[in-house]
């Protein structure tokens, strides 16, 4: 059931979403149409020394409105392997988590070699 402050949402994260959003494509693993969409994206590029290894401090994350991908939350849930390409880079999506709204998708994403 809606409420009063989904449409706020909605529209505020649509103006996100086309200013400085992505263009997304998603090609489900169990063979069904491919999805498209815009999405967040946040790609961490520069690595932390700590003692002598490299050290990511954030990973890669994607977000986007769960209408935008329907069924790309489930399969990562339940453990495929799914890739989801933004701007042109396929990114595996290997963990799946729902924003305090319900709505909104977060992937932990890694950039697919």
């Amino acid at each position: 059931m809606d409420n009063l402050f989904d449409g706020i949402r909605d529209a505020a994260y649509n103006t996100i979403q086309n200013t400085m959003g992505n263009a997304a494509t998603w090609t489900p693993s169990d063979g069904s149409a491919a999805q498209t969409g815009r999405v967040l994206i946040n790609r961490p590029t520069q690595m932390e020394d700590v003692s002598d290894e490299d050290y990511a401090a954030i990973t890669a994350k994607c977000e986007y409105l769960e209408s935008a991908f329907l069924g790309l939350f489930e399969a990562v849930q339940s453990g495929k392997s799914e890739i989801i390409t933004v701007s042109g880079i396929d990114y595996y999506a290997y963990k799946a988590d729902r924003k305090y709204d319900g709505q909104t998708i977060i992937l932990q994403v890694e950039a697919k070699k």
